[in-house]
């Protein structure tokens, strides 16, 4: 009886039932600008995530990389901010690194922390504890708070005596290293009775015990104890007989009666009239019953259960959606429209609900014709219903009248496995509306690759009207014509398509060729270059080669027309080039440099050029020339790089550092400046790095890069992991040597308040803890409930130096990538 509860989460470590058995997780972010998430998990649900959306900025295609529907469409948000109504959405963001969760059985603790729900935040080294309340037919967090702090908790769980034990990693490392330790968390004060008959009775257990008196512990205060009565009944042969006793007294306790339900529900249908559960005065037992009947595939419940949906409790019509999922037919479809339009949109729980009920409402035949329903929210959850079933029939949302409806209708066709025989009738669409449907739009031309589709790509890609990026968008699914990239545009779904015919696309292109090539936009003068190379089009050389020597156009677009020429072997390439060597732009001698090393090495010409360009004022064009001179083998190479060496300009040291390792002649010069380094410095193999990086580099590697991974554990602008400090004004505390240690000599200068330290006293003890600071005299440690330790050191047998977690990056990033991250890590004051 295997069978998928619901889907969409991003790794929760646990999981945790409340005494009514409602299902909540906290899972973990994907580390690139969403938040983790704290949900209440209902069957059916979909919770958003996908696998491929971790790999959006890093994909191996990197035509195909950058948009990340996660974090643009919102999806990873609660329902006020997420755009997507296929998803039951989290409660709320919440946590830092979330890892163990469990829930306070009943007797665990004491009073203050009966209905708790506790959670590790295994990076941040706290423990949280919270509540929940009902909010419609879901739930809203309360009484949040951190209950420890300090302790590098994994999982937790409460034991028979009630207390919660934790496993703790030990030292703050990201490697096995054999120093975990089993840590309790417990109440101080007069033992708690409940507790104690808790303990025996889970120790005891209930084979030995008699029926009777297992009954009492079907409302024991602690629900292993009621879990355990239910289970040892169950199994009984006279079991469903005294179960039953709770079941139709309706004045039995909530819990008894909930615990006997759970326990008879195999034979629920056969022993029971359905009314009698169904408008029981306990809105709890109406809710649980209606699932009941549900999971019992009791079609003869369903006209009951429909009437359910008008229940004036939420959690009520929430169950009895559900149910109707399991065992509704078209005769319900009235109740469950209603409910949907009542609720319109303002509960995504009962429109879950709804569009459960809806999946069994003989889809084919009464979905679509919901398109002309008066009601956005039942158009809205017909859509996600439809998406469910994989029906095309989807296509007659496509012109609704609200944009929501229209951008599910795509995703419903677009997304995931998608629907290929409806992508016709998408792409028809008039491609505008907000970004997330004009994507979609756009990627349908590609999937689809007839004319008319190069023609609408290229009619969208020349409107002044449009954005720059979408613009470029659309330039790029044209370049992709004949080989698209097996990775989805949207959403990274792994799609391979066939290959197109290219001179449909080189069709279309010709016609607004001109207006491309004369845009003002970088985004669309980039992606024009890209496509005119990946489809041969050689119609462009012409209107290149008047951009190239237009000297009143912009240097960035004269530079791309510059490099573009170069690859279809224009005629006057070298005319081109003679303009950007005589213009004043950096920009675009930095290029005509590039050009020409590439093309004719060797000409007589070259040496001059990049000798001018070693005296720019330019710093970029000036480490342009150090880098082609590394790759040049001519012996002018060599004279112009020894005669800056070793370099006195800390800005191209690292530049010259480089390029002197490709060339054999001056490795001689290159190890007598190696060897020259001061032996003392700990940063002189990385000293080159401080100075002449480019900052915007270092922030697209600090916050997508795979390797980098800055944003993992450190917040950037609001947003990352919290097991590093934040980087906001890090600038300001640290100056740029500091910063350079930071990177590579992690373990050197472990920021104040994230070093971890054991400490061995003279009489045995142990004590752990974060050094928060340290005088002559005293060691202070913050303890695990946040209080501060004061430790005479006189008392101190043994001690272990603090501990980072960060990894040195220079063994994991290139001499270059380390300098721009570097860079961008001095912007931040």
């Amino acid at each position: 009886d295997f069978e998928v509860f619901a889907h969409g989460l991003r790794n929760p470590q646990e999981l945790a039932f409340d005494d009514y058995g409602n299902l909540f997780v906290v899972d973990n972010d994907g580390d690139f600008g969403d938040k983790e998430r704290f949900h209440y998990v209902v069957e059916g649900s979909d919770s958003g995530w996908r696998a491929v959306y971790q790999y959006r900025s890093n994909a191996q295609w990197k035509e195909v990389a950058g948009y990340n529907a996660w974090t643009a469409e919102k999806l990873w948000m609660p329902a006020a901010e997420n755009t997507g109504a296929y998803i039951t959405p989290c409660l709320s963001n919440y946590s830092d690194g979330p890892c163990g969760f469990t829930r306070n059985p009943g007797t665990a603790l004491g009073e203050e922390w009966k209905g708790s729900f506790f959670l590790t935040e295994f990076p941040a080294k706290r423990l949280r504890a919270f509540r929940v309340e009902p909010d419609g037919a879901g739930f809203k967090m309360v009484d949040d708070k951190v209950v420890s702090s300090g302790i590098n908790a994994t999982g937790i769980n409460f034991g028979p005596d009630g207390a919660l034990y934790a496993a703790d990693w030990g030292d703050n490392e990201w490697l096995p290293h054999n120093k975990g330790r089993v840590m309790v968390l417990d109440t101080a004060g007069t033992p708690d009775p409940l507790r104690e008959e808790a303990q025996n009775i889970l120790r005891e257990g209930m084979e030995e015990r008699n029926t009777v008196d297992i009954l009492p512990f079907l409302d024991h205060a602690d629900q292993r104890v009621r879990l355990a009565a239910q289970r040892a009944l169950a199994a009984r042969p006279e079991g469903n007989a005294v179960l039953s006793g709770f079941l139709v007294d309706s004045k039995s306790p909530r819990l008894a009666r909930l615990h006997a339900l759970w326990g008879f529900r195999n034979e629920i249908t056969d022993r029971f009239e359905v009314e009698i559960f169904l408008s029981d005065p306990d809105p709890e037992f109406r809710a649980q019953a209606a699932q009941s009947f549900g999971k019992a595939g009791n079609l003869e419940a369903a006209d009951a259960v429909a009437r359910l949906l008008a229940d004036p409790e939420p959690r009520v019509r929430l169950f009895a959606g559900i149910a109707l999922g399991k065992i509704g037919s078209p005769w319900q479809l009235d109740p469950i429209l209603t409910m949907l339009a009542e609720n319109d949109n303002k509960d995504a729980f009962l429109r879950h609900a709804g569009v459960m009920a809806l999946t069994r409402a003989e889809p084919e035949k009464a979905l679509p014709t919901l398109a002309a329903h008066p009601s956005s929210a039942v158009r809205l959850a017909a859509v996600v219903a439809l998406r469910r079933l994989k029906s095309e029939s989807v296509t007659a949302f496509l012109t609704d009248a609200d944009p929501a409806v229209v951008l599910e209708a795509a995703r419903a066709i677009t997304d995931d496995d998608s629907l290929p025989g409806a992508l016709p009738a998408l792409a028809a669409l008039p491609i505008r509306g907000e970004e997330a449907l004009v994507r979609r739009l756009l990627n349908a031309q590609l999937r689809i690759r007839t004319a008319e589709s190069a023609r609408r790509l290229a009619a969208f890609a020349a409107s002044p009207d449009q954005t720059p990026v979408l613009r470029a968008e659309a330039i790029h699914c044209l370049a992709a014509w004949e080989h698209p990239a097996p990775i989805d545009r949207v959403t990274g779904w792994y799609r391979v398509l066939p290959d197109g015919d290219p001179a449909v696309a080189r069709a279309a292109l010709d016609a607004v060729i001109a207006t491309l090539l004369s845009d003002g936009s970088e985004e669309v003068q980039t992606a024009t270059a890209s496509a005119i190379q990946a489809l041969q089009y050689g119609d462009a050389t012409e209107r290149l080669e008047a951009i190239a020597l237009d000297p009143d156009d912009a240097p960035e677009k004269r530079a791309t027309a510059l490099t573009t020429l170069a690859q279809f072997r224009s005629t006057r390439l070298y005319e081109c080039l003679g303009a950007a060597f005589a213009s004043g732009a950096p920009v675009l001698r930095a290029a005509a440099c590039t050009v020409l090393t590439a093309d004719d090495p060797d000409s007589a010409d070259l040496p001059d050029h990049l000798a001018a360009a070693l005296e720019s004022n330019d710093l970029t064009e000036k480490q342009n020339a150090i880098a082609l001179l590394g790759r040049l083998n001519r012996p002018e190479a060599k004279t112009l790089l020894s005669a800056r060496f070793p370099p006195t300009d800390p800005e191209i040291s690292l530049d010259l550092v480089l390029a002197l390792e490709r060339h054999p002649g001056l490795l001689r010069d290159l190890n007598a400046y190696l060897d020259a380094k001061p032996e003392d410095d700990p940063l002189s193999p990385w000293i080159e790095c401080l100075s002449g990086g480019d900052a915007k580099a270092g922030r697209v590697l600090a916050t997508t890069s795979l390797t980098a991974a800055c944003i993992q554990c450190h917040r950037i602008d609001g947003a990352g992991g919290l097991v590093g400090p934040d980087l906001a004004g890090v600038a300001t505390r640290l100056n740029p040597r500091q910063l350079l240690e930071s990177l590579v000599l992690p373990m050197n200068a472990i920021a104040e308040g994230f070093g971890l330290i054991n400490i061995t006293l003279a009489d045995g003890n142990l004590v752990s803890g974060i050094l928060e600071s340290e005088t002559d005299d005293e060691l202070v440690l913050r303890n695990l409930d946040g209080s501060l330790a004061r430790i005479a050191k006189r008392s101190v047998s043994e001690r272990t130096a603090p501990v980072s977690s960060m990894p040195p990056m220079g063994a994991l990033l290139p001499p270059r990538e380390l300098r721009d991250v570097l860079a961008f890590l001095l912007t931040l004051k």
